[in-house]
């Protein structure tokens, strides 16, 4: 399976990664028309730390760069 990133670009100049600022609703990776990946922001109930849930694997990913996730309104109670 191959490694993903999401909003992650390599500065060939530096070698260190530039993120950018964006909304994230969901995001999924697709390999060889299969998803692989189906991401959508959570926030971990035993320590509330906010991050994005795999539906496909059920794991939950942090940050892996500088900075934290911020979050936005709440939509689901469940």
């Amino acid at each position: 399976m191959k490694k993903h990133g999401i909003f992650a670009a390599l500065a060939p100049w530096s070698g260190s990664g530039q993120g950018a600022g964006q909304r994230l609703y969901y995001c999924r990776f697709a390999e060889d028309g299969a998803i692989v990946h189906d991401y959508v922001p959570a926030k971990r109930l035993s320590d509330g730390v906010l991050g994005m849930y795999d539906r496909t694997t059920g794991e939950f990913k942090t940050n892996a760069g500088s900075g934290a996730f911020t979050a936005g309104p709440e939509t689901c109670g469940g």
